[in-house]
């Protein structure tokens, strides 16, 4: 028996043990298939099915994390930031919103805002630090939009980033020997011309 492969069809059995195929393309519902694959309803149900347009993914449900990064996405203040900027924001966004999209923006306390920034800290504390302002100028727009009384994210501290270098006479010694008072000024000038 020929077993025939077709682009986005999968097949499974249900409960009651009985085969169903379906189209599932990205962007599209779910179509299924009648008959055997090969048959002529088949395959003119998997034609429909790839000829059809995609459907629009769903509007995020209002109240929302998601819902509230798509009108902060579509403000004035995210408008005026530079383009790279824009960028950082949405890459940062991004993570936060695959994994707490769906948490309702007047219901988000402060225990909850930090918990997301500490799973970050944990391991890159420098992108908590940006989570977190990015998140804190988010949730000031949804204090200026009357979604929330507060910011959650302001009393979420921030991490400490490396520690303030102090230099041992060997290094001092191995700089001054390398660049000996008055040349640093000449070096400067130089570079300037």
């Amino acid at each position: 028996m020929t077993r025939i492969k077709l682009k986005y069809v999968h097949e499974y059995r249900d409960r009651h043990g009985k085969l169903r195929r379906y189209v599932r393309r990205p962007g599209s519902r779910r179509v299924a298939l009648p008959g055997l694959p090969g048959s002529p309803d088949f395959m003119r149900a998997y034609q429909d099915a790839i000829s059809g347009p995609a459907v629009r993914p769903r509007a995020p449900k209002a109240g929302t994390l998601v819902a509230l990064a798509a009108e902060f996405f579509n403000s004035t203040e995210f408008a005026n930031l530079k383009p790279s900027s824009q960028a950082t924001y949405r890459l940062t966004l991004g993570p936060i919103l695959e994994r707490d999209g769906h948490r309702l923006v007047r219901d988000l306390p402060v225990d909850k805002a930090r918990k997301i920034i500490q799973e970050i800290g944990a391991n890159r504390p420098a992108m908590a630090n940006l989570t977190r302002s990015v998140l804190s100028r988010m949730f000031s727009f949804a204090i200026a939009i009357g979604q929330r009384p507060d910011n959650p994210f302001k009393a979420v501290p921030k991490y400490r980033i490396g520690t303030h270098h102090t230099w041992s006479d060997e290094q001092l010694g191995t700089y001054e020997r390398r660049w000996p008072l008055g040349t640093r000024e000449r070096l400067a000038f130089d570079l300037l011309l």
